[in-house]
């Protein structure tokens, strides 16, 4: 063909300009890679960083595989063996605007005012971390080893220091730690050393249930690569039912039906399902039978039936409370009854989500959705889910590992219980000193048992966000002004821990502006690990994408600074030691044990992946890894789900009596204040729920209306902001 004779489209001068002056923008960039770990989902979307001029200007798509090819086409093959990309979400893309906000934090500052009301001084680096090592070592020498309280993720140089206490609570998964522990004997957070099963859900599972039903479960903003597998589910007709007070963008994306909700009652509609379960016979008896301890089950259900207390648990009362109708519950109670997992292989996937139990008491709706996944058989098979804390799927090959050669701690911190209970220990710590209360009422509302050395908060390093701006802020405000020396290491000079610090401590960014070190994995991710929704077949390494401003440091340095100036370097991070004060030097030694880990870890899988018939049988060398730093293999097995070993293998659960427990004996011991919930890590615990009268937590969940729900004596103060479902816009 001629191609003079074919015909052109005419310019457009104004799209020929703005087309120039995006791709002017654009020339000379350099892409580099990170991961995205923010936002809750732990995903682990591959990020592909743009950098002109050593300037973050862009972020795309990073995950290479099916480039340019949209994943509707890619075909189901591909989604159930986990080769699609990993997109990063709007919000994963925009973290690049913090970096340079106005308030960042640039350099080490001194409050020369007041808490609450800081006049800050620019110091030096050298005077900053001096003056924290000091105040730990005065703080330590003064009050002990448990007068230090941190807010920290992940392990901190305190355990190499011999100082320190945590904290764990409501705003994470707390409640669900506690219901797992108690009703499957599955720890969460294993402190006990112990090899464990991992208790997430692999993506592909989800086309194996008949039903959806989710408790505050929003997956298009909290797991939103999980959703759209969720999508895939929904085009094979699989129904999606939400109960959420708020018109999410799950709701309105993929929902069939909508249940609003009073905030914070959840469990009422629960235990009202349950009622409808029990007096309908909708129970899967086979599964009950074999998995389930049959007192505690009789406990609950006399419960549930008003035999111990009088209350009827219908659908009638719930209605009172949660504000669905009660029709509404007894509706969906019937239709979930017809789900048996186990006898009949028709399950159902019931997500009582995180943020349902992020309340007072969250463990009693934490523990009745695993209730209710036992009553209808929907543990430990395909499809179903056994509603607790998520805590990722194991690898199809072991990741990378970077040996610090990090010493083994010496220092074993105390968890005092939920969140709040190093406030109580810092605001009540003189009332136990002049003998108004005594020790035992001191050690029940701050949750440390008997045996555990009592702690004398002065200290607080926050080393892991705000903990300002949560819940009874007044009394955190209180906390933080009392103790003799607060220090945070922050990205932003305007957020809440800063305002309330004495000397804050200009951080890098995980993820941008360091080697990605953040989890201590030495910059691999292995996003399985991490958190349901991900498939257990790649890792990314992330890389250094920019430079930090100003003079911010990475928080791995910020705690190596501290560990020489606090004796304990050689244990602490002895690999660095050398090249501490050279930030080039820094990144170079990080490179370095991170090509070492990767060339030992490509040995280790070519023979793997020949005795396993893997595919790719070989792993890039590391030079033309890192020039795209993902590493994917095809996900030929099963879709993992947890529980199967006890289901399918007959191994028994790891608790009391080797079965799903709805009444635990160790909540109901009326001693327990001197007990420790069994999370042992050396010669020191870790959580207390114990000493409350009545109990901070039932043997059993019972509904127990929250101090400051919205049937509380505070609502009234605050009813414009408590509406019931009838008023929510739709």
């Amino acid at each position: 063909m001629d191609n003079t004779s074919q015909v052109s489209s005419p310019s457009n001068p104004a799209v020929d300009k703005i087309t120039k002056e995006l791709m002017a923008r654009h020339e000379g960039e350099e892409i580099r890679y990170t991961v995205c770990l923010q936002n809750g989902c732990w995903e682990g979307c591959i990020l592909a960083c743009h950098v002109k001029d050593g300037k973050l200007t862009a972020i795309d798509v990073g995950d290479p595989i099916n480039a340019n090819s949209p994943r509707e086409d890619v075909g189901m093959s591909a989604i159930k063996e986990g080769m699609i990309q990993h997109r990063p979400c709007v919000r994963g893309r925009m973290w690049r605007k913090t970096l340079d906000h106005p308030h960042r934090a640039l350099y080490p500052m001194k409050n020369v005012g007041k808490r609450g009301d800081p006049v800050w001084e620019r110091i030096s680096w050298d005077e900053a971390l001096d003056t924290v090592a000091g105040k730990i070592k005065e703080t330590v020498e003064k009050y002990g080893p448990f007068s230090i309280q941190q807010m920290i993720f992940p392990s901190d140089v305190g355990l190499y220091a011999g100082y320190g206490n945590f904290s764990w609570g409501m705003f994470s998964f707390a409640g669900h730690e506690l219901a797992d522990q108690q009703v499957l004997g599955y720890d969460d957070i294993p402190f006990t050393g112990k090899p464990i099963d991992l208790s997430g859900t692999e993506p592909p599972d989800l086309f194996n249930t008949k039903l959806f039903i989710g408790f505050g479960w929003n997956p298009a903003i909290t797991r939103p690569e999980y959703a759209y597998v969720l999508v895939k589910a929904k085009e094979q007709g699989i129904p999606i039912i939400i109960v959420d007070a708020r018109f999410t963008p799950t709701v309105q994306t993929y929902a069939d039906q909508w249940i609003p909700i009073r905030p914070g009652t959840d469990l009422s509609f629960i235990m009202a399902m349950a009622n409808v379960l029990f007096k309908e016979d909708l129970i899967d008896k086979a599964f009950v039978d074999r998995f389930v301890e049959p007192e505690g089950l009789a406990k609950w259900r006399d419960h549930i039936l008003g035999k111990d207390d009088g209350v009827d648990k219908t659908p009638e009362w719930a209605e009172s409370i949660c504000a669905v109708p009660a029709e509404t519950i007894r509706e969906l109670a019937r239709l979930y009854g017809k789900h048996h997992g186990y006898s009949d292989g028709n399950a159902c996937y019931m997500k009582v989500n995180w943020v349902v139990a992020r309340i007072t008491q969250g463990e009693n709706v934490a523990r009745a959705g695993i209730y209710l996944q036992a009553l209808t058989g929907n543990i430990g098979v395909p499809g179903g889910h056994f509603n607790g804390g998520d805590g990722g799927v194991p690898p199809c090959f072991p990741p990378p590992h970077v040996d610090m050669q990090r010493a083994v701690p010496t220092h074993f911190p105390m968890y005092l219980m939920q969140c709040r209970g190093w406030v109580d220990a810092v605001l009540l710590r003189d009332k136990l000193d002049s003998g108004e209360i005594s020790e035992e009422e001191y050690r029940r509302r701050i949750g440390s048992a008997k045996e555990w050395p009592l702690p004398n908060i002065h200290m607080i390093f926050n080393q892991v966000g705000s903990d300002l701006g949560t819940d009874n802020n007044q009394r955190v405000w209180e906390a933080y002004k009392k103790v003799d020396f607060v220090v945070s290491p922050v990205y932003h000079m305007d957020r809440p821990q800063a305002m309330y610090s004495d000397i804050v401590l200009p951080q890098a960014d995980p993820f941008f502006e360091d080697m990605n070190d953040a989890l201590s994995s030495g910059g691999f991710i292995f996003p399985s690990f991490l958190g349901t929704g991900t498939y257990g077949n790649y890792f990314i390494l992330g890389q250094k994408v920019i430079e930090p401003p100003g003079e911010a440091k990475p928080i791995s340095w910020i705690s190596t600074q501290l560990a020489k100036r606090l004796g304990v370097l050689d244990s602490y991070n002895p690999r660095f030691k050398d090249v501490l004060d050279d930030p080039k030097a820094w990144d170079a030694r990080f490179l370095e044990i991170q090509r070492e880990a990767y060339e030992h870890w490509r040995e280790q899988y070519a023979g793997m992946a020949a005795a396993m018939q893997m595919e790719p049988r070989e792993a890039p060398p590391f030079e033309e890894f890192y020039k795209c730093p993902i590493f994917r293999i095809p996900l030929k097995r099963e879709p993992y789900f947890a529980f199967q070993k006890q289901i399918r293998g007959g191994e028994p659960f790891d608790t009391p009596s080797g079965r799903i427990e709805f009444y635990s004996q160790f909540l109901a011991d009326p001693d327990m204040v001197d007990k420790e919930f069994v999370l042992a890590s050396g010669t020191s615990a870790t959580v207390c729920y114990g000493g409350a009268k009545p109990p901070h937590i039932p043997a059993m969940a019972k509904y127990m209306e929250p101090w400051d729900g919205p049937l509380s004596e505070l609502a009234p103060d605050y009813s414009t902001f408590i509406l019931p479902p009838a008023h929510i816009p739709r």
